[in-house]
């Protein structure tokens, strides 16, 4: 017998929408899996907000994150420090962009294998048997193009 999903307090640590929400309420039972041509749709239209966990899943990654901000200050600072082992340069005041900048080995992305890591997803969302959820990450800055409105990539 598996232990019980934790339950969301009210209080929860991540920004949740109403499908999720409506999602939390569900039993895991009535929950269906994404398919890999769910996904390539999900993918190709760029409605990435229609990815979505099993709904124990969601429950104890909504607890992980309230620990691992309690532990590590923000999810980043975990990925960064037990995750990925980068350390990232200081923060440069008034900076445009967001998020932590590292220091590259070379500055064309996937030329130097100490430049980004390819990982399993940790809280991957909810795929039918067989699909792997991989992130790869990467210390190269990828230049997103600004003339488009849903974040393509120059």
């Amino acid at each position: 017998m598996s232990d019980p999903a934790p339950q969301t307090d009210g209080n929860p640590a991540l920004p949740l929408t109403t499908k999720d929400l409506t999602n939390l309420a569900r039993p895991d039972s009535s929950f269906t899996p994404h398919t890999w041509s769910d996904l390539a749709h999900i993918i190709a239209t760029n409605d990435l907000e229609s990815l979505r966990r099993r709904p124990s899943d969601l429950k104890r990654y909504d607890q992980w994150t309230r620990e691992t901000k309690e532990t590590h200050g923000t999810t980043t600072n975990y990925i960064c420090k037990e995750r990925l082992a980068w350390t990232p340069l200081p923060i440069i005041p008034n900076r445009e962009d967001a998020g932590p900048v590292f220091e590259v080995q070379n500055p064309f992305p996937f030329a130097d294998g100490r430049d980004y890591k390819i990982l399993r997803n940790d809280w991957p969302y909810g795929l039918e048997k067989g699909v792997e959820h991989l992130v790869v990450w990467l210390k190269n800055r990828l230049p997103v193009d600004p003339a488009s409105e849903i974040g393509d990539l120059e």
